[in-house]
């Protein structure tokens, strides 16, 4: 999400010296991407921090070497553990630990000690919990500006990002999840929509030919295209012990099936996750690989069915109709249908109905500007504001 925004800050002569800092597994990737990025490592003092530097060894010994320096890794850990040590104990915090491992770090004296030698006009970073977290603790501290970006829509973090004074600025993905960090309480002029430059390729004035094209290809012109985003089910939810049902896809795949029979004037694809084992479709599918280009098939398709897939997000803001099946233990994870931006389907029997009269939402369709230049504007626009 920050990638697009650092290289536009980079290409543009706005006098800002940008200071990027890579935490763990987002220094590889930012590497990969071409831009130099520092670590907690290069802000450790190895005499004050010697004490953390043994937690860090400690916490990380067993850990399979990966894209994050041992060094680093060991900075990481060590530096945010002491931190909880300091505050509550080696045996609270260890506890903690044991029960929710990183999730239990939030450095923020190690923050204000990067900002301290960095000295920032403004703080840019995103919703993320940890290091990004404790950063805009941080700055709040030492009242520094701060622009928050959310990444989709903030169900967990908002309960954070709520905290009065969080970031001064809070760019989000679309007018629902605005209204829904209002409601909680944070203030109108603080919330602004964006949009997520993840998705700004979305915005591609050549996407809808491209589309067309595709379609032509395959030969289904004539023809209206369902596209099936599916994704495993898991037994249990990850994170609230819910029972799934993992037949759930599979019983998916047969309902479509059943209106794609009853309907010969629709084509019916499929898209399988990266994570999911693919299985036989009967010749009534088309299976889109990963090599496909899921832009352009998004371009061509007519409508989207997803449980609580990403890519029903991308159909919506292509302007297209989405039909979500909340009966997955992640849809509530991905509200589209709650925030406006699906049809719901809470009985798998509704399932075509609902794919005959779902109508295009209304906040539907790309913006003129990318989330990028919109989020440069915001960065131009808090900089340029009196501290309060």
């Amino acid at each position: 999400m920050l990638i697009p925004v650092i290289k536009h800050l980079q290409q543009h002569d706005n006098g800002y010296r940008l200071v990027v800092l890579g935490l763990t597994t987002a220094k590889f990737t930012l590497n990969s991407a071409g831009i130099e990025s520092l670590g907690f490592l290069d802000f450790v003092d190895s005499c004050l921090d010697e004490k953390a530097l043994g937690y860090g060894r400690e916490l990380t010994a067993n850990l399979p070497d990966g894209p994050v320096s041992r060094d680093e890794s060991v900075a990481y850990h060590g530096i945010s553990f002491a931190e909880i040590v300091e505050d509550l104990g080696e045996e609270e915090a260890g506890r903690l630990y044991r029960e929710l491992g990183r999730q239990s770090f939030c450095p923020i004296r190690f923050l204000q000690r990067v900002m301290e030698q960095v000295k920032p006009d403004l703080l840019v970073s995103t919703n993320s919990p940890r290091a990004e977290k404790a950063a805009f603790f941080a700055a709040r501290e030492m009242k520094i500006p701060s622009l928050c970006l959310v990444d989709l829509f903030g169900l967990r973090e908002i309960e954070w990002i709520k905290t009065p004074g969080y970031a001064t600025r809070i760019c989000v993905l679309a007018d629902q999840v605005r209204s829904a960090f209002i409601e909680a309480g944070i203030a109108s002029e603080r919330v602004v929509v964006t949009g997520n430059p993840v998705f700004d390729r979305l915005c591609d004035p050549d996407l809808p030919d491209r589309g067309r094209r595709l379609k032509k290809q395959k030969g289904w012109d004539g023809k209206k295209v369902l596209l099936w985003a599916s994704q495993p089910e898991p037994s249990v939810h990850p994170f609230t012990g819910e029972a799934g049902d993992p037949e759930l896809p599979r019983k998916i795949d047969q309902e479509l099936e059943t209106f794609g029979r009853d309907n010969p004037d629709w084509q019916l694809v499929i898209r399988f996750h990266p994570n999911e084992y693919p299985v036989k479709m009967s010749e009534i599918w088309e299976v889109s690989t990963q090599d496909d280009s899921l832009y352009e098939l998004l371009a061509l398709c007519d409508i989207i069915v997803t449980m609580s897939s990403t890519v029903g997000l991308e159909g919506y803001l292509l302007g297209k109709k989405v039909v979500q099946i909340c009966t997955s233990i992640f849809s509530p994870d991905a509200p589209f249908a709650k925030l406006g931006m699906a049809s719901r389907v809470d009985d798998l029997s509704q399932l075509g109905s609902q794919i005959l009269t779902a109508r295009i939402p209304e906040l539907a369709g790309t913006r003129e500007e990318s989330a990028t230049e919109l989020i440069a504007r915001q960065i131009n626009s808090v900089l340029e504001e009196p501290l309060k």
